[in-house]
């Protein structure tokens, strides 16, 4: 095989296709001029469909996600992400759980309800409120039946890290 496309700005084209030590072929990544690895390259898209990624390019994509997971877990964005709700109440026959117990707090409106509360300050996680968001089964029904696009399965995701937290 021939050489990949140079990379652009700062870093250097990657090595041609080598025979490793077992045989196997691998694909070493170019180096910037930086004793580090350039991130910015790692996270690019052009390196992403054109390399093999590698336990170090594993790494600091991983520690890109875990930044951007606890950004989505901020009150503003969390706030945010509720203020999308009117409280149209179509979500409530298509959540199992709530046309199991016929328990506003056990539909995606009623929890919703409760992230909020628990932003503002009026209730505090105690074991009836945990209970209530463990009671989600994440089938998503809601999001397709949501005339206004709420976000749920972020908004479920980030509560049950900070229940778990």
């Amino acid at each position: 095989m021939g050489r990949l496309a140079p990379a652009t700005g700062n870093c250097a084209p990657a090595h041609p296709l080598r025979s490793g030590a077992a045989g196997e072929n691998t694909r070493r990544a170019a180096r910037c001029g930086r004793p580090t690895r350039c991130r910015r390259r790692v996270l690019s898209r052009w390196h992403a469909k054109e390399q093999i990624v590698t336990r170090r390019d594993r790494t600091a994509l991983g520690r890109a996600h875990s930044v951007r997971a606890r950004s989505e877990r901020s009150p503003r964005v969390i706030r945010e992400l509720t203020a999308d709700c009117v409280h149209c109440g179509f979500c409530l026959p298509t959540c199992p759980t709530y046309v199991l117990w016929n328990e506003e707090m056990d539909s995606p409106r009623g929890r919703i309800h409760l992230m909020d509360a628990r932003l503002d300050g009026t209730v505090t996680l105690n074991t009836t409120v945990t209970m209530h968001f463990d009671r989600c089964l994440g089938c998503m029904a809601c999001l397709s039946s949501c005339p206004s696009g709420v976000r749920y399965d972020r908004l479920i995701e980030t509560t049950r890290a900070a229940v778990e937290a």
